[in-house]
């Protein structure tokens, strides 16, 4: 299990050798702990030391990898579950806006000059479109955050389950969208 050189030189389980004279022969000891060594010349209190060093690593190794897989399962559940409330969100602009006959539903807000211009363009192209009014009905506020992720811009179209913020005074990006639709 143990992944030290094999080169004896090169083994930071040796230490220096001092020999110990015992009557009959010398044994040498290990120089910073005085252990006698084995037969190999390895002191085994700095291979305990040496393997627990390279253990703790492999445990800070594991608990950084713990970590990173915890905060991407929490990314993805958390992604996942805002996909399906932007989701269900867009279900209930469309089923508002089939309950009255178009597909076509604006958020806006009453001080907006750019959602001025874009229902006037409409008025005069004439679309028919569901206004929901933002800053007048807390229930169109939450179900714009819940389609555009948390972002509260104005205007903001839903065209069947395709979102557009903004308005170019040309109309151009919202008559794409109708085209692509069928709406126009």
């Amino acid at each position: 299990m143990s992944s030290f050189p094999t080169n004896p030189d090169q083994d930071p389980r040796r230490s220096s050798i001092a020999p110990l004279s015992v009557g009959w022969g010398t044994r040498p000891r290990c120089e910073v702990h005085g252990f006698l060594l084995d037969q190999e010349g390895i002191c085994l209190r700095c291979a305990k030391d040496a393997e627990s060093r390279q253990l703790r690593g492999l445990s800070k190794t594991y608990l950084v990898v713990a970590v990173v897989v915890v905060a991407l399962l929490a990314a993805f559940s958390f992604g996942r579950s805002a996909l399906v409330a932007r989701s269900e969100a867009r279900q209930e602009a469309r089923a508002a806006a089939a309950a009255k006959g178009t597909r076509l539903v604006v958020y806006t807000t009453t001080s907006c000059p750019a959602c001025k211009m874009a229902k006037s363009w409409m008025r005069d192209h004439d679309v028919s479109y569901v206004e929901r009014s933002v800053d007048t009905d807390p229930a169109a506020h939450a179900e714009l955050t819940k389609i555009t992720g948390g972002s509260v811009a104005v205007p903001t179209f839903m065209v069947d389950d395709e979102v557009l913020t903004g308005f170019d005074p040309k109309g151009i990006l919202l008559t794409r969208a109708m085209k692509k639709h069928g709406l126009r």
